[in-house]
């Protein structure tokens, strides 16, 4: 400040300068690109004052700064002048998570044989398949999620990234259900093609069934492009087509086709829920719901089935063994000149008959089980009750219960063995035919009444008929 002083003419004098002013400090914002972050920077000159803390968040909301701002940063601002100073920072939007497949099969196993007792390798048991059964889950999606917003330094929301999405991809025999599961249509064989899931309802093995492939066990079709090795073991829910032989082997599906033939060596057998079909059969047991159908020869074998057996082709013979079946047996010749000892039933279903042989041992035995509940309560019966001990009328209660269960039982066996008789009574109306000849050794069977064949016979039909096994000309 400048000060003057007159003098006595009148006149001025330069005393002193006049004081500058003081400077103001200076409140410096900055705001990232992003707007996620605003930095403050305190400009304080010499011989300046601070500001306040009000008038630094003033500036900041001049700024527009209004979001995320971090109180003890204006005061190390003020602290620290000329610093720049973290002040405000935003809250980051969180991204969604991605959608992702999870596979529900589980193929660690897959190509490791199985280990026995005492750490032994079975190579008949390779693991070389993942079977899969019908409707069963395979997959499962997880959605992507949506993402969670943010908050800038201004205020704005800073909206989160969704999740990718991925798509589910159904394979062969396979369907999307509730739009995030994957299932098999069918029972099959599970394979991976293109990172993609596959279900084959048909297997194929285009050589043999031997080490290299182990057993097979599949829920659908087979199909063996080669022969089936002694000791090793074909099972399937659908039908098996067998290119090649079966020798020592077991095979067991629904229809079963052998195009070359069966060499059982005394410890095979065919098992069918429908039929079996082979060129021929030698030491074997070959047992069907339904048809047994040979083309060429049946040696010494068992075989049974619940309707026909048809031994036709050049030769059509049947020698050795038991043949059984419900309807009907047909061949060009059975037995041999030596008199091969040689069985044919006809007009029994094995499978009726050996139902009705265990209702008959359940009901006996289940009948003596009630005899002997119906004495223990009986007994206990027999004393008044109001002195009867406590733990000997639980007894009591518990017979009583037990008595109830097995009447039940008793009667339903009953009611069903009742069916299986009128079934078995059915099937007395069985033949068998052999149009060419039949020779001496063989027994013939229909239903219940037997013919022993004592000379050669050509060209003969056997049926059943007022207690009798009586022929008539084939024709």
């Amino acid at each position: 400040m400048e000060a003057n002083m007159q003098m006595q003419d009148g006149s001025t004098t330069l005393v002193a300068e006049p004081p500058k002013p003081l400077e103001v400090a200076k409140t410096l914002v900055t705001v990232s690109r992003d707007c996620m972050a605003a930095y403050l920077t305190i400009d304080l000159p010499e011989g300046a004052e601070l500001p306040s803390v009000e008038d630094v968040k003033e500036k900041l909301a001049a700024a527009g700064v209004h979001s995320g701002i971090l109180e003890d940063s204006i005061s190390y601002a003020l602290r620290l002048p000329g610093e720049k100073v973290l002040c405000a920072e935003g809250v980051a939007a969180i991204s969604g998570i991605d959608a992702c497949i999870i596979q529900l099969v589980d193929t660690s196993e897959c190509g490791r044989p199985v280990e026995m007792e005492g750490g032994v390798v079975d190579f008949k048991n390779l693991n070389l398949y993942i079977m899969v059964e019908k409707g069963q889950v395979l997959a499962e999606k997880n959605a992507a999620t949506a993402g969670t917003p943010g908050k800038d330094v201004l205020g704005r929301e800073v909206p989160g990234k969704a999740g990718k999405d991925v798509a589910l991809i159904a394979g062969k025999h396979m369907e999307v259900v509730d739009g995030n599961k994957l299932t098999s249509t069918t029972a099959g064989q599970l394979l991976f093609a293109g990172g993609k899931m596959n279900v084959t309802p048909v297997q194929e093995i285009k050589g043999d069934v031997d080490l290299s492939t182990g057993n097979i066990e599949f829920a659908g079709d087979v199909v063996i492009r080669g022969s089936v090795t002694d000791g090793f073991r074909v099972k399937a829910s659908g039908n098996i087509d067998v290119s090649g032989n079966v020798s020592g082997a077991t095979v067991e599906g629904d229809n079963v086709t052998i195009r070359m033939g069966i060499v059982g060596m005394n410890r095979g057998q065919i098992l069918a829920r429908g039929s079996v079909a082979a060129k021929f059969i030698e030491n074997a047991t070959v047992i069907a719901e339904e048809d047994i159908m040979v083309s060429d020869v049946v040696l010494h074998s068992h075989l049974s089935a619940g309707k026909r057996i048809k031994v036709g082709g050049k030769r059509g013979h049947i020698v050795g063994g038991v043949a059984i079946a419900g309807v009907e047996i047909s061949a060009k010749s059975v037995g041999a000149l030596l008199g091969t000892a040689t069985e044919l039933q006809a007009g029994i279903n094995p499978k009726v008959r050996d139902e009705y042989s265990a209702l008959s041992k359940e009901i006996k035995n289940t009948e003596e089980s009630l005899n002997q509940i119906n004495q223990g309560v009986n007994k206990l019966r027999s004393v008044d009750p109001m002195t009867l001990p406590p733990d000997r009328r639980d007894i009591l209660l518990k017979l009583t219960r037990t008595q109830f269960t097995l009447l039940g039982q008793v009667d339903a066996k009953k009611k069903r063995m009742a069916e299986v008789e009128a079934a078995l009574d059915r099937l007395q109306g069985g033949q068998i035919k052999v149009s060419d000849t039949l020779f001496p050794g063989v027994k013939i069977v229909i239903g219940t009444l037997i013919k022993l064949i004592n000379e050669p016979i050509r060209f003969v039909v056997f049926y059943a008929e007022a207690d009798e096994v009586k022929l008539r000309p084939f024709k």
